[in-house]
Order: structure tokens, then C-alpha cells, then sequence
């Protein structure tokens, strides 16, 4: 007991005085009502995740759209350059 006293660093009477029953109620006073839960602050979610991913849907489906524009101009001009060289 020696040896583990001084490696955990705690005195040798705290395991002498060990009473399983104590620390059952003070864990219990502490945890057992969610007391500890009142003091946390989980804020108010002020957004509704199906809207966040209908916007990003949306979102993605007009730069896809802004994509598709650009190749197709690409393409037309590549088609342009080609045909002056002939």
C-alpha cells in the first residue's frame, strides 16, 4: 500500500479511511438529481438543419449549372480556334 500511495501521491489515511458508503452518497448528491446539467448553457439552436441542407442542395445544384455554362463555352471556343486553323 506503501508504494501505491506514493505513486497515486495521495495519503496513506485516505485508504485507511476508505468508506465505499461515503463516496456512493457524495456521488449520488452530486450527479444523481442532474444538477451538475443546470449549470450548462446548451443554447437554443435557432436553425432548422433540413432548410441548411435544401440551401446547400440548392447551392450546388446552381454552381453546378454555372459549371456546365462555362464548359459549354469552353468547348465553343476550343471548336472556334480549331476551325480557324483549317
Amino acid at each position: 500500500m506503501t508504494s501505491t500511495h506514493k505513486n497515486l501521491k495521495i495519503p496513506v489515511e485516505v485508504f485507511q479511511n476508505f468508506d465505499m458508503e461515503q463516496i456512493v452518497n457524495i456521488v449520488v448528491s452530486t450527479f444523481g438529481d442532474y444538477s451538475s446539467l443546470n449549470s450548462l448553457n446548451f443554447g437554443t439552436i435557432t436553425f432548422n438543419p433540413i432548410d441548411n441542407i435544401a440551401q446547400l442542395y440548392d447551392e450546388k445544384n446552381t454552381l453546378y449549372g454555372q459549371r456546365l455554362k462555362e464548359m459549354d463555352e469552353m468547348i465553343l471556343r476550343l471548336e472556334k480556334s480549331i476551325s480557324l486553323k483549317r
